[in-house]
């Protein structure tokens, strides 16, 4: 069954559907003009247009807000009381804009193969038993566990670290094929993940 992810300020789009008329601020400008490689500056554009997309979504103004980088590239919102995540894969990109009181963060993958070779390297022995139950995949179950560690390391702002140890899922349900991870160092906070338009969606929030 497909689920999909459903929260206000979420907004999934494709690359390839930016709009010509779309302009960056002059703040976003200065960055993008910075991004040698077409297709990332396209990507970063694309970003910036979903998270006004987004944020539009909690009638926030838009004519004064910059979505710039902070030290770690994390998005960073100016001119708003709202703070959104960003992801992209080669041909989509989704925005969450949250108030920014609140810890939220959010990650897409486009499905692909052969990630048997990394399984070991991203996974626990908790995580390795939980998905012995499964009913995914290998390559489902790597991008379910990777997806929902990644959106976790966007919600605490800290990247992902050379050890995923912080991150590990000590539980994961599914409810109409929506997966609900816990997290053991952060129990404070969850993590929906979703195989919705042949990506696999992850929103980590606080609980």
């Amino acid at each position: 069954m497909e689920a999909s992810v459903k929260s206000k300020g979420l907004v999934l789009a494709r690359i390839e559907d930016l709009p010509s008329e779309f302009t960056l601020s002059s703040a976003e400008q200065q960055i993008a003009e910075g991004i040698r490689n077409i297709a990332a500056r396209q990507r970063f554009t694309a970003g910036r247009w979903a998270a006004r997309l987004a944020l539009a979504q909690h009638h926030a103004e838009l004519h004064s807000i910059s979505v710039i980088r902070g030290n770690l590239h994390q998005p960073v919102v100016t001119g708003s009381s709202f703070q959104v995540s960003i992801s992209h894969t080669q041909h989509w990109v989704a925005a969450y804009a949250f108030p920014a009181t609140a810890v939220a963060g959010l990650d897409i993958e486009e499905p692909r193969r052969g990630l048997e070779g990394v399984w070991s390297r991203i996974t626990t022995d908790t995580e390795k038993s939980l998905s012995t139950t499964w009913p995914l995949t290998a390559d489902q179950k790597a991008l379910l566990i990777w997806s929902a560690k990644e959106s976790l390391a966007k919600a605490l702002r800290t990247g992902i670290s050379t050890t995923l140890d912080p991150f590990a899922i000590a539980s994961a349900t599914c409810e109409n094929g929506t997966w609900f991870c816990r997290h053991s160092g952060f129990p404070m906070l969850g993590t929906r993940v979703v195989f919705q338009e042949g990506l696999v969606i992850a929103l980590t929030q606080e609980l």
